[in-house]
């Protein structure tokens, strides 16, 4: 199972690296202090919401390094 998270985590960073609707989503939660993700999900560590999070914070880090 570990193999299958790995791979699914991969795939879906780089699904999120060429979104459009990602960079859409930066761009309107840039300003903001705080951001809720929801997510339903029986598995506490390996679901997509924590994926997604790790890659909105280093976006939202690269990003406030380039200014």
């Amino acid at each position: 199972p570990e193999n299958r998270w790995d791979s699914f985590a991969t795939m879906y960073n780089i699904e999120l690296n060429k979104s459009e609707v990602v960079k859409e989503f930066l761009d309107m939660i840039k300003s903001k202090k705080e951001v809720t993700l929801l997510y339903a999900s029986k598995e506490a560590e390996h679901n997509h919401a924590k994926l997604l999070k790790a890659f909105l914070d280093k976006m939202q880090k690269e990003s406030y390094h380039k200014v």
